[in-house]
């Protein structure tokens, strides 16, 4: 199988392309002009938040948090993201490479990128061949740059769900991992995450 990263305009997801929860992340982004508000709280238990600033020249950027219904959740189980270096041994390097280029673009340029990831994934020993839709948003708070990743799984039955994914996890939101991030390094993020704007 030939791996797929295919780039759309963003446009395409108002026009259906994407379903109402990657729409509803657009408009919230949109006005908040990439800013953290509490318009996310809603959606956040889908959405994967990653590090903003450039990482690795072809490989994805840190994760920071997953929402627990986040594909990637779903499919690794909620711990990956509190281990970086754990997600990337996770993950081989072909899929890392091929999934790295929107994220670098959306930190790079400041812009929502909209894709289709079709691969193959070793998660661990098994192979799995995966295709979804992306939509990274660049959000920016007191200096700071984040990526917000959602993700939606376009094949059923793509993915076996890893059992640590369904059991209880504690709800560490989003927005409350962006200020626990500024809690602990007040000099790199000056100003505290507000509710709205």
């Amino acid at each position: 199988m030939r791996p797929l990263n295919v780039e759309f305009d963003v446009r395409q997801v108002d026009n259906g392309a994407a379903d109402d929860l990657a729409r509803d992340f657009l408009r919230i982004w949109r006005q908040s002009a990439g800013g953290i508000t509490s318009d996310l709280e809603p959606i956040a238990s889908h959405l994967v938040l990653f590090d903003g600033t450039p990482g690795p020249l072809n490989d994805v950027p840190d994760p920071l948090s997953c929402g627990p219904n986040a594909l990637s959740s779903r499919v690794f189980g909620r711990g990956w993201s509190e281990h970086p270096e754990r997600a990337r041994e996770l993950l081989n390097r072909d899929y890392r490479v091929l999934a790295a280029a929107s994220y670098r673009k959306a930190a790079n340029y400041r812009v929502p990128v909209f894709d289709l990831i079709h691969s193959n994934v070793s998660v661990g020993t098994s192979q799995h061949v995966v295709s979804y839709q992306r939509l990274i948003l660049p959000f920016f708070e007191g200096g700071a740059g984040f990526l917000l990743c959602y993700s939606h799984q376009l094949s059923q039955d793509l993915f076996q769900e890893c059992p640590e994914a369904t059991a209880t996890h504690r709800d560490d939101r989003i927005l409350g991992s962006i200020n626990q991030r500024i809690q602990r390094s007040p000099e790199a993020f000056p100003n505290p995450v507000r509710e709205g704007r």
